[in-house]
């Protein structure tokens, strides 16, 4: 079970889905690469060609109408009035934002995937934040 304030440090808005905007996306990636170690930044850099994560930060939504399938990755439903989040629905597949982002994790953890699988994590990483 994980608690609301969990997602609203992780950059969801519960009240529009397009809330953030791309001026949005890219300021929350300017302060995530801003608080990067060195280390993880060079990497993420020379690994996947990304000059910056601002780049990245809209990358999922500018993508959004071309892969209508994706769209529940945008966001995760709470019943009205809960306080915590428990997987149900579309959650239980795998669907919701809060159980992509897991799944973000672990292809970017494998360096076994391929190159472009793990870049397209780390994008839609970034822009999921």
């Amino acid at each position: 079970m994980q608690t609301l304030a969990a997602h609203n440090f992780s950059g969801e808005n519960f009240d529009d889905a397009h809330g953030w905007g791309s001026q949005g996306h890219r300021a929350i990636g300017y302060i995530a690469e801003f608080n990067l170690a060195s280390e993880t930044k060079k990497y993420i850099f020379e690994e996947f060609n990304i000059n910056n994560l601002a780049d990245v930060a809209d990358w999922a939504d500018k993508i959004r109408q071309k892969r209508r399938q994706e769209s529940p990755w945008h966001y995760t439903n709470f019943r009205a009035g809960e306080w915590t989040y428990e997987a149900e629905g579309i959650a239980l597949r795998g669907k919701c934002v809060t159980e992509k982002i897991k799944e973000f994790v672990a292809v970017l953890a494998n360096i076994e995937n391929p190159l472009k699988k793990r870049k397209n994590a780390l994008k839609y990483r970034v822009s999921i934040l």
